[in-house]
């Protein structure tokens, strides 16, 4: 394993990025603006885009975080990915699946 990567276990979506989007913070549309779940703020600063139609990114201006659905997702929990892909998998999203996952 190279220096700088990590294996994490990542549901395979069962339910697309969209919809567990929208279950957790009630989007209807990408791209959209929201308030950072993590923090008190009076504006929206989270920019959710997808750039296939299919996987949500997420690009905090408050503070310059990026990165998949996956992230903004870990972040507003702050509990383990265990925990959160048993959260997800509580949406019926059942299958797991190891993937490679670059740590920036």
């Amino acid at each position: 394993m190279a220096i700088g990567t990590a294996r994490i276990i990542k549901p395979n979506l069962d339910k697309s990025d969209f919809e567990i989007a929208h279950h957790y913070f009630g989007i209807t549309q990408i791209p959209c603006k929201i308030k950072a779940p993590y923090r008190i703020e009076k504006t929206p600063s989270v920019f959710l885009y997808s750039m296939d139609g299919a996987s949500i990114f997420y690009r905090d201006f408050g503070n310059n975080n990026h990165g998949p659905l996956i992230e903004l997702l870990y972040n507003t929990f702050n509990i383990s990915y265990k925990d959160l892909f048993k959260r997800i998998n509580s949406l019926n999203v059942l299958i797991m699946r190891l993937v490679n996952y670059q740590i920036v």
